[in-house]
């Protein structure tokens, strides 16, 4: 659907996902049900054939099997209903957060979608039972003196069937928690590039009339009051910290370096103080950090620090300290015609994960966020203690410093990739719940007296 993307975000891929399990497990139940069918049809052969001999048409026998199924469709369908409206409002409060998760409801389409599963149901695997069963010569299961047949040749083939396909689905089911479940797994074990423990991070909501140079200088201010408190051992901001929110990616040309025709290089960008690198603890493998003095809206100085993960796909087999790069990023203070800046490359940091912890490594540059404060700005707080128990200093201070400024995107960095994490854990666990289900089905399908009962028919 073209608007797909808009309604609910990046979450188009795990709700295919979980559309694809939803479908194998309502193709489990309705393999149960088929294999109900057949059972209880069989079952009845005889009292069908008691019915045609007292004068029963073949369709009037047809038709009261048919109303019998459509019946036992209808009350599961309202049961299952009610079940799932029950559970919707169970569990929506514990859903992880989804664009409009607010509508999800229970409507009147989705109740039409369940009739016509169950109609489509009754009708496949209902029709042909009642039809062989009205089929049935009455006067040889009379003449036998039987009132209940067992199951023919025909009949064991189209169970085995039954039990081969709703097998399959439930090995799909599991194959594919086990899948999600390694998957998050290996996430929660993998390496972030920085250290989370013990930082506080927050956005401070500015006036939007404030200039470059006042955003600049209250930020300055704030990070000087807040190293002088006591447990804090690092302060830094960045407009693009890891699990922040935002993932800004902007073009850039490699100064000497010709491009062919289509190419637009392309990498995320970040804009950071020069107490960043510190506050985060990512490794430093080549060159320099920016420097106070280029952390500055006046500095003319145009530095660039990349990650190793750019420095492997753009610099392959080079050496990218000393290269100037293009990237079209300029001082909210320079004019309106004012060339583009070339930057020369300095520094190169290890890869940070800044999404999720399952995110393949992205290239990435940094340039200083001082001279080009145009993102909100998100200041981390490094303690040695709980990073929580800070959040009413840091307030007051804030306050001191601009008077009723509000605090948004307040949490420490562990709580923030906990919360990139829920997704991933809601989709392993919904996975496993749908295929212990569907197992549990299988089981019930599949039960030892069935087995031997078969067993010794064969």
């Amino acid at each position: 659907h073209p608007h797909l993307q808009v309604w609910v975000g990046d979450r188009v891929r795990p709700l295919r996902l979980l559309f694809g399990a939803v479908c194998c497990l309502l193709l489990i139940a309705c393999t149960n049900v088929a294999g109900m069918l057949l059972t209880r049809t069989a079952a009845r052969s005889g009292e069908l054939a008691v019915r045609t001999a007292l004068g029963a048409t073949r369709w009037r026998v047809v038709r009261q099997l048919l109303l019998e199924f459509a019946l036992l469709a209808v009350i599961g369908s309202a049961l299952g209903a009610g079940l799932a409206t029950l559970a919707l409002r169970i569990s929506l409060a514990s859903l992880p957060y989804m664009p409009r998760i607010d509508r999800a409801s229970v409507s009147g389409l989705v109740l039409l979608f369940a009739l016509v599963l169950a109609a489509v149901t009754t009708l496949l695997f209902g029709a042909l039972p009642a039809w062989r069963a009205a089929q049935a010569d009455p006067a040889t299961l009379l003449q036998s003196g039987r009132l209940r047949s067992t199951p023919g040749r025909r009949q064991h083939r189209l169970h085995a069937a039954l039990v081969i396909g709703e097998t399959a689905l439930s090995f799909v089911l599991l194959v594919g928690a086990g899948l999600l479940i390694r998957s998050f797994d290996s996430a929660l074990h993998s390496d972030l590039g920085f250290r989370p423990d013990h930082m506080l991070t927050f956005r401070a909501f500015l006036p939007v009339q404030d200039t470059p140079e006042r955003i600049v200088q209250f930020h300055d201010a704030l990070a000087d009051r807040l190293r002088a408190i006591s447990g804090v051992t690092a302060v830094g901001g960045s407009f693009g910290m890891p699990f922040s929110g935002g993932n800004m990616a902007i073009p850039f040309t490699i100064d000497g370096k010709p491009t062919t025709p289509g190419e637009h290089p392309i990498a995320r960008l970040s804009l950071a103080r020069a107490d960043y690198l510190r506050l985060m603890g990512i490794p430093l493998l080549r060159g320099r950090w920016f420097n106070p003095s280029e952390d500055q809206l006046q500095s003319t100085a145009e530095p660039i620090v990349i990650n190793q993960a750019f420095a492997n796909r753009y610099f392959a087999g080079e050496d990218p300290l000393g290269k100037t790069l293009t990237t079209g990023v300029n001082s909210p203070l320079a004019r309106a015609n004012a060339p583009k800046p070339h930057h020369v490359v300095v520094g190169i940091v290890g890869n940070t994960r800044r999404l999720s912890q399952s995110e393949d490594i992205q290239p990435e540059y940094f340039l200083p966020w001082g001279q080009v404060p145009v993102g909100p700005l998100t200041i981390g707080v490094r303690t040695s203690g709980d990073p929580s128990a800070m959040l009413e200093t840091v307030r007051h201070i804030v306050n001191q410093l601009a008077p009723g400024t509000p605090l948004y995107r307040v949490r420490t960095m562990e709580e923030a990739i906990r919360r990139t994490n829920r997704d991933q854990r809601f989709q392993a666990q919904l996975m496993s719940g749908f295929s212990v289900v569907a197992a549990a089905g299988g089981c019930w399908h599949l039960r030892p007296a069935e087995l031997c009962r078969r067993a010794a028919h064969a």
